[in-house]
């Protein structure tokens, strides 16, 4: 797992190797960390029951904050913490909101019957048998927030996470 998770760079005229939507392997995994493929989907993740599960949830705990997107009507709203948000901040400012953001994340999986967040770290265990997965933590602040809960049906931008450009001073 390790290769997969060291820094690439990105060169703006990186082509990907497909613009398919692949499935989650092990090699699959490993080509998304390295920008050599956009995504992948992983098709029968949740059953319509769940996913209405989810929806229930997030409508009983209700999502708060919203994205500043520009140009959409319906902006994202979500629960939970990124490092984007807090770019510009300090590490003490993210970790500072990483319980509460804990305890949103707890709230909307307390109204439901099955976790996306257990299923997807199981699916990653499966890809990486030999190793541990566990979350991370930052030397003298302490665990990360992992779990962000969004509501996109308005739209979103096409995007990508990463971590070397918006958190370069964090261990992640």
């Amino acid at each position: 797992m390790e290769t997969a998770m060291q820094a690439y760079s990105v060169r703006k005229t990186a082509k990907w190797k497909t613009h398919e939507e692949l499935p989650l392997t092990r090699e699959n995994f490993e080509a998304l960390c390295r920008f050599e493929i956009p995504c992948l989907r992983i098709k029968g993740f949740a059953t319509n029951s769940e996913c209405d599960d989810l929806v229930s949830a997030m409508d009983a705990v209700g999502l708060h904050k919203t994205y500043n997107v520009p140009g959409l009507l319906e902006p994202p709203r979500y629960v939970g913490l990124t490092q984007f948000e807090k770019r510009k901040a300090t590490k003490e400012d993210y970790f500072a909101e990483v319980d509460q953001a804990w305890a949103e994340h707890e709230a909307v999986l307390a109204q439901m019957r099955w976790s996306p967040f257990e299923r997807m770290w199981g699916l990653m265990r499966e890809l990486y048998p030999e190793n541990t997965l566990n979350l991370a933590e930052e030397p003298g602040y302490g665990r990360y927030y992992a779990g962000i809960i969004r509501e996109t049906s308005g739209g979103g931008t096409l995007h990508a996470d990463v971590t070397m450009y918006s958190a370069r001073d964090y261990v992640i």
